[in-house]
């Protein structure tokens, strides 16, 4: 009934017991509640990241029948991104009945620029040292540049460069 937009649905079970044949009835009580339908969705914990950027990922929309599919949908596109920490997309389901469910989107951006370097020796590739360097909103919006650089006795000299746009082929 959940997927089916009856968000405050609730099943009851009834059980009677017979004390003198070894029986027991079980009865499913269903309450389906109002259909219901999506709000307005608010966006809470940007600082970089454009609002645009991130409605643009959104599954569902205003006055769209209640599906908690949706809701997940959402999640995973906004996290994909690759510009969060974390990411959580939930429905106000604690307004009593409503047949309105505004959508709550709480995220965490992730730092823009993160360093990673580390020096070592081993038998096979001697010395050795590398760095990754990673820059989120690259050039704006949701792309990420990230470049790794090594040298050891084994590689003497490896340079890897990507620029990375998120969601090319997702519709926005």
């Amino acid at each position: 009934m959940n997927q089916a937009g009856y968000a405050h649905a609730q099943v009851t079970p009834a059980l009677t017991v017979s004390d003198t044949v070894e029986r027991a009835d079980i009865r499913w009580e269903i309450d389906s509640g109002p259909p219901c339908r999506f709000g307005p969705a608010s966006i809470s914990g940007r600082r970089h990241v454009a609002e645009s950027l991130i409605r643009s990922q959104l599954t569902l929309r205003p006055g769209q029948t209640y599906d908690p599919r949706l809701i997940e949908t959402t999640q995973h596109r906004i996290f994909s991104l690759g510009l969060f920490q974390f990411v959580t997309v939930r429905a106000s389901l604690n307004q009593a009945h409503s047949q309105e469910i505004p959508v709550e989107v709480q995220l965490n951006e992730a730092p823009r620029l993160t360093v990673k370097w580390g020096i070592g020796y081993g038998r096979d590739d001697r010395f050795r040292l590398f760095t990754d360097i990673r820059r989120l909103g690259f050039l704006g919006g949701a792309r990420r540049l990230k470049l790794h650089l090594k040298h050891s006795g084994l590689e003497p000299y490896f340079a890897d460069l990507q620029i990375i746009q998120p969601a090319f082929l997702m519709p926005r």
